[in-house]
């Protein structure tokens, strides 16, 4: 519902904004730019807090290898780095080339009050092996 009203505001402020580039129905272009701002900035602050917080608890406590997925955690660890963006390398278990936020277990789930929780990690559920090619026998 959040998301809709998010995508509401945006799209009412933008109407606002062709009305006052365009010098048509000004009184009501700042009604739209007043309104989309405002109630966009509250909408955005509640699906930041306290949805999305309940969203990340619920995936930290019942989705763990999601969460170290989300987070690129292939060992756990306490108080784990949080892996931005990186490509994973999945025979080392390892991301190249990351970028990471040090000594937090992840704006993710920091609000579960698990800042210096071991955080689990994908490598305690089995990989699945490669695939190999089919071999071509006459």
């Amino acid at each position: 519902m959040l998301a809709f009203v998010v995508t509401a505001t945006v799209v009412m402020g933008a109407t606002g904004a062709l009305y006052l580039l365009t010098e048509q129905h000004e009184e009501y272009a700042h009604t739209f730019v007043r309104t989309g701002v405002i109630v966009g900035a509250i909408a955005s602050c509640l699906m930041l807090y306290p949805t999305g917080d309940n969203a990340a608890g619920n995936v930290a406590f019942h989705q763990p290898v999601a969460l170290a997925a989300m987070e690129g955690l292939f060992h756990s660890a306490k108080g784990a780095l949080l892996a931005i963006f990186g490509q994973p390398d999945m025979r080392n278990q390892t991301l190249d080339n990351p970028l990471v936020l040090p000594a937090t277990a992840g704006p993710i789930d920091c609000s579960t009050a698990r800042r210096s929780a071991s955080v689990g990690a994908t490598n305690r559920w089995m990989m699945p092996a490669p695939i190999s090619k089919p071999s071509r026998t006459a």
